[in-house]
């Protein structure tokens, strides 16, 4: 297996990652702004985009699960770089499964804690790619 092509989707992913979690931004955006007209703009770009959100968040699921296997096939269970992939995959899990639940009912302590799940994966996610 090339290890370029192994970091090749994982940067992928990253990136479908944080396209995904920048809509926090947007909706902070939205929240704070004074001006009504920028706020009714920003909202009709916030809807397309919550369209996006949940296939984006599929598949980076999909693509780091195919960069795990790769990895897994790749390197030996020694390394500190798989260790922090298997641990940043744990919390995908609980990020995925926190919009499951968000989607059910959207409460907002559900809002919340799919929230700070998501900074927590991208620090995680952060640390495994600079390790």
């Amino acid at each position: 297996m090339n290890i370029q092509l192994i970091s090749y989707v994982g940067y992928m992913t990253f990136f479908i990652m944080l396209f995904n979690i920048s809509i926090y931004g947007l909706f902070l955006f939205i929240r704070k702004s004074k001006n009504p007209l920028y706020r009714k703009k920003t909202a009709k770009v916030a809807r397309v985009w919550m369209k996006i959100h949940r296939p984006a968040a599929w598949l980076a699921f999909f693509l780091v699960f195919i960069h795990g296997v790769m990895a897994l096939t790749h390197f030996n269970l020694s390394s500190f770089s798989l260790l922090t992939g298997i641990i940043s995959f744990f919390f995908l899990l609980l990020l995925m499964i926190t919009g499951w639940i968000r989607n059910q009912k959207a409460t907002g302590k559900r809002k919340r804690f799919h929230r700070y799940a998501s900074f927590i994966f991208i620090i995680i996610v952060i640390i495994h790619i600079v390790i």
